[in-house]
This record gives C-alpha cells, structure tokens and sequence, in this order.
C-alpha cells in the first residue's frame, strides 16, 4: 500500500484502471472512502478489466463529507454516468462500500437503468441483526486515529507507534500533525503532505464509521457477496450463509469465501485471492448477460 501518489484525488471518480474492452467495474471503498487500497484488486483483475474508485467528498480536508448512503450513492451515479452514460453497471462495494454500491443499484433501477452485477464484499444486510454496530458515543481522537492506524497494518503492514499518553497531551490540530507525522515515518505518506490531506482522511472516516442505512428491495440486480474467511460473525455465518442480502434480491445471491480478515482480504496477501474469484463471477455475469453492452 503506498499513497506516494498524485494528490488530485477529489474528484469522485478515480480511474485504478482505465484500460481493458470489459465493461468497467466501479467499486467503492470501505469508510474513510479512499481509492488507494483498491489499486493491488485493480492490478490483480488484470489490463482488460477497466477499474474506476469512488472517492468520498471531504477527503480534501476542506468540504463537507456526505452524511448518508442515499446522498452518497446519488453523487456517484452522476459520476460514474460520465463514464458509461447507460447500463448495464457492474458495481462492487467493500464493508460500507458495499450498502453504497447496493444503494446505487436501487436509484439506478428506479432511474430504468440496467444493474448487471452488486459485488458486496464481507458486510451484512442488516447490522444491527448481527449485534456488529459498533457505538463509538465515547471514542476520543485518539480511539480514532489508533483505529485508522490499524487498518493500515492490516492493509500495508505499516506498525504506527502511536502512545495514547503523547496523543492525550496534544490538541487536536496537534494530534493530526502526530498522526501524519507517523504515516510518513513508515513511507505511508510522502514526506511534507499537506495537513488538510490528513484532516480529511480523519473526517471522512469518522462520518462514514458512524453512518446507518438499511437496504430497500431492488428489482432484480444480481447481488454476489464474498466474506471474509476470518470471519467475527460466526453466528451469522452460520444460520445464514447469505447474511441477510437474500432478503434483498429476487435471485439467489451467490456466495464466496475469501482468505484474511474484513480488512485484510483487500491487501496482500489475500487480495489475489479475491480478485480471481471477482473475475471469475464477473465472467460469468458477462457470460449471461443477455443485454448488449457498448463496451
């Protein structure tokens, strides 16, 4: 995982991989809402397979995130119409990704637009369900940033060394100047970022950890949801091998298990893993996907 990459990442809509004569598959992130950690899925499905991210509002460090799912997939579907101006849309989504893609699938249908493929990549239909709704009512900064700080060691294996003790002495401007300090002292971050890049990372992942959304019936989109085989639901995963997305479809949803844990899966060394099985379903859609496609 390296973010030493170009820093004009607000537009919505990030091309991980532009080329290939597939239909593209527009696939968003998990809560932080960067496209970063989608680059080692896009490497892995290969040049044919056109990959575009959807990134958050408010990674910027200067504007607003967006507060809700709805909102969310509502911005992204003019973003990706720019792209692929009608359907069939392929869409792929990991952990709040996943109700974001589902989301757009429901506004593209009620639009008469065509949804050949919702990838939901380890998060359940319904939290609350599976008792997994985090309360973050009495986190402080410093539960915030360890937290990031664990992601990004499940996804780059970069160990922060952040001490709770120098986070709680520390205002919190001075706070993110720590936290961006420890991201460019393990090369997550180029040296001299600009603070707002790291304020806006902060805010959005705080927004959206916090954001609840319950799925709506669709009409037909074909849901394929691939968990995670370090699963912590085992409760679900067991008395519902769908977790909850049948409710949610008219088709039998499709289920894959995939090494690594909610967040690993989509870093190395899992992450070949689930883009074979990605590809393979998504070959398969193709396949029998009667409607013509301009692609």
């Amino acid at each position: 995982l390296d973010v030493n990459v170009s820093f004009q990442l607000w537009e919505p809509l990030v091309p991980n991989q532009a080329n290939g004569s597939l239909p593209p598959l527009f696939c968003e992130p998990g809560a932080g809402g960067n496209v970063v950690y989608l680059h080692p899925l896009a490497q892995y499905l290969g040049n044919n397979q056109p990959l575009y991210g959807l990134q958050a509002q408010g990674l910027d460090g200067v504007t607003e995130p967006y507060k809700s799912v709805e909102k969310i997939a509502t911005e992204y579907i003019k973003a990706i119409q720019t792209v692929q101006p009608t359907g069939p849309y392929f869409l792929a989504g990991h952990s709040l990704g996943g109700y974001v893609v589902f989301e757009m699938a429901v506004q593209l249908q009620r639009m008469g637009e065509s949804v050949a493929y919702v990838g939901i990549l380890d998060v359940p239909a319904l939290i609350n369900s599976v008792n997994h709704q985090h309360d973050f009512s009495n986190w402080d900064d410093a539960n915030w940033l360890h937290s990031m700080a664990e992601i990004v060691r499940e996804l780059g294996g970069k160990n922060l060394v952040l001490d709770y003790q120098t986070l709680a002495s520390l205002n919190p401007e001075q706070k993110l100047h720590y936290f961006k300090e420890q991201l460019e002292i393990v090369g997550f971050l180029p040296p001299q970022t600009d603070i707002k890049f790291i304020r806006g990372l902060v805010q959005v992942y705080q927004t959206q950890c916090q954001i609840r959304y319950e799925p709506h019936n669709t009409d037909s989109a074909p849901i394929t949801l691939f968990c995670a085989k370090e699963v912590d639901m085992d409760s679900i995963s067991s008395q519902e091998p769908a977790w909850g997305w049948n409710n949610f479809s008219d088709r039998e949803v499709e289920v894959h298990i995939v090494p690594g844990t909610h967040t690993s899966m989509m870093g190395e060394p899992h992450v070949k893993f689930l883009a074979e099985k990605l590809q393979k379903s998504l070959e398969k859609v193709r396949k029998t996907n009667v409607k013509k496609s301009n692609y």
